[in-house]
């Protein structure tokens, strides 16, 4: 149960840095298009090599972060079958669930067997 509280935790905290990773995208596109422009004008860059590294780094991490974080109301679907998927395996559970499947298969065939005899009756 713990390992569900933290993911959700997670979803709703990675959910906060969706506006500073648009913001931090933004800067990147900006600041990498004022270096190839002025590549493309003046013949030499601006950023600095390792610069220049981190604005990509950082727009491929950041985009990735956007694009691929699921929505709150995916995080619950997922967190809810997560916690169904944990119950189920309990063997109490299973043992129960297995009687129950047990009685609704007895009685059906009750049911079954009724209602053959009446359609021949008739």
């Amino acid at each position: 149960m713990i390992e569900l509280m933290l993911f959700v935790y997670l979803i709703g905290l990675v959910k906060n840095l969706i506006p500073i990773s648009v913001l931090i995208v933004s800067i990147s596109i900006v600041f990498l298009i004022i270096n190839f422009s002025s590549l493309a004008v003046e013949g030499e860059e601006i950023l600095p090599k390792r610069l220049k590294i981190f604005f990509i780094t950082s727009l491929f991490v950041f985009t990735s972060l956007i694009v691929f974080t699921p929505s709150k109301e995916t995080a619950i679907l997922l967190a809810g079958i997560y916690a169904g998927n944990d119950f189920l395996k309990q063997e109490e559970v299973s043992a129960k669930l297995k009687a129950v499947n047990e009685i609704i298969d007895m009685k059906l065939q009750k049911i079954l067997k009724e209602t053959k005899e009446k359609m021949i009756k008739e």
